[in-house]
């Protein structure tokens, strides 16, 4: 417990300031909803959608032009994006979670604590679960707040939403989180862990974006967490049992791999 405790004093912070950057803009995104229901801003969006090619729109995530006067539509599209925001953090967070000691120089503390490394790696493992979860919790609150002043959808309505979209955040982001674990027992410093974690994130939605795009690549797709979770504006985001499965292989199999690796580490002092 004192590690989960140590472990959360290090992360808060950087949890607590992506939480408010964050659930902000999804706050800004929606409170402008209302703007796209009047009929100049639908003939503006619609005009120019037009005008862009299929493979522009498939690049954007839109197979078709959808209609952005209906929220789930609307905020469906902002999502694909606001994903990949959340990803890059829930990465960045698995990527520092192991290396942090080591650059930093405070391992020898590690070292004298009554704890092997199989409960260091499970504790610091859970407590970085915890400050994803709460991410997604928050920023859910406020997309369910949205909702319903903004969009005026019901309560019940709202609620369905929200479950709808958190769900695909929450499942990409546990995928980028257990890969960026896993490679954090490899890399050698965690100055350099921000811009693995981008090359991560977009190095796979640019996976996504080829599987669309060229029809020989398309099993690409199962590569690329954000593109599980793309939302189709028909119904829903395109989950399968196959991405479900991939998903929590790649979940499983980064943390028993991280653990190992960890539990036969030399660390640096």
């Amino acid at each position: 417990m004192e590690m989960i405790n140590l472990e959360w004093r290090k992360i808060r912070k950087g949890v607590y300031g992506w939480i408010a950057t964050y659930a902000l803009s999804i706050l800004m995104f929606i409170a402008f909803f209302p703007s796209m229901q009047t009929d100049s801003m639908q003939s503006l969006a619609f005009a120019k959608m037009e005008s862009m090619s299929t493979v522009v729109l498939s690049i954007f995530g839109l197979d078709t032009i959808p209609d952005f006067t209906r929220i789930n539509n609307y905020y469906g599209y902002v999502a694909q994006f606001m994903n990949m925001a959340a990803c890059i953090f829930s990465a960045t967070l698995g990527l520092n979670m192991l290396i942090r000691e080591e650059t930093e120089g405070t391992i020898e503390y590690l070292y004298a604590k009554p704890i092997t490394r199989k409960e260091l790696f499970w504790q610091k493992s859970l407590t970085n679960f915890f400050g994803f979860f709460l991410f997604v919790l928050i920023s859910s609150l406020v997309i369910f707040s949205g909702f319903v002043f903004f969009a005026k959808e019901t309560a019940s309505a709202a609620l369905g939403l929200t479950v709808f979209f958190a769900k695909g955040t929450f499942f990409a982001g546990l995928v980028f989180m257990s890969i960026g674990i896993l490679l954090s027992t490899i890399i050698s410093s965690s100055r350099i862990s921000s811009t693995v974690a981008f090359a991560l994130v977009f190095g796979t939605y640019s996976l996504g974006i080829m599987s669309s795009l060229i029809n020989k690549l398309n099993f690409l797709k199962y590569l690329s967490p954000l593109d599980w979770v793309k939302y189709s504006f028909t119904g829903g985001p395109t989950f399968t049992t196959l991405t479900w499965g991939i998903g929590i292989a790649v979940i499983v199999i980064s943390l028993i791999i991280g653990m190992l690796i960890y539990q036969n580490k030399d660390f640096q002092s």
